[in-house]
């Protein structure tokens, strides 16, 4: 039985597996209303920025900081370029546990997300991924999407004109119940 649970205080600490992401927090129970609410955000930054995710998520970091109280429409932190399929990803009951839009200086030298989810909902996203012109690298535990961030903009188009195929499917636990004792997905059992 696999049970996926929220990184200990060791690996926090350590700086290793999940640990080494100081600012990862679940973004399961994202509504579909709010991932289309990150897309237009992301896609109006971009068109804004001539495709740029650099000059884009320094314009919405500063303007996030001005107007973050205000309700403005806000990418929780991700990268410019990957936040919109983050959130339609979450909002299809998808765990996801990294992500970068690849730009200089950052962690990955090319856009990717990483996430593990049930085997209806991987085939799901697999699928929708594949007619995005993303790739995947399924390592049994994660899988790591990449490829241009045009793909994960589309990917997050395409998740979210399924919606109703995945609210139909099983939907996972409160990632953030680290004392359930069930795993994460109901088939996992």
């Amino acid at each position: 039985m696999s049970v996926l649970r929220p990184t200990v205080d060791e690996a926090y600490d350590s700086g290793s597996g999940l640990g080494g992401n100081r600012d990862y927090f679940s973004m399961l129970g994202t509504t579909w209303d709010e991932a289309r609410d990150a897309v237009a955000t992301e896609r109006s930054l971009l068109a804004a920025h001539d495709g740029d995710p650099v000059a884009a998520q320094a314009a919405h970091g500063a303007r996030v900081e001005e107007e973050e109280e205000q309700g403005d429409p806000w990418l929780a932190g991700l990268d410019v370029g990957v936040a919109g399929a983050v959130h339609a990803l979450s909002a299809a009951g998808v765990l996801t546990v990294a992500s970068c839009n690849g730009a200089a200086g950052h962690h990955e030298g090319a856009p990717v997300v990483a996430f593990t989810a049930d085997a209806d909902r991987l085939a799901a996203v697999l699928a929708l991924a594949a007619e995005s012109g993303l790739q995947a690298d399924d390592s049994g535990n994660w899988t790591v999407l990449d490829g241009p961030l045009d793909g994960f903009g589309s990917l997050a188009d395409r998740l979210i004109a399924s919606a109703g195929t995945f609210d139909a499917m099983e939907q996972p636990r409160p990632y953030d119940d680290d004392t359930a004792e069930e795993p994460l997905y109901p088939s996992w059992s």
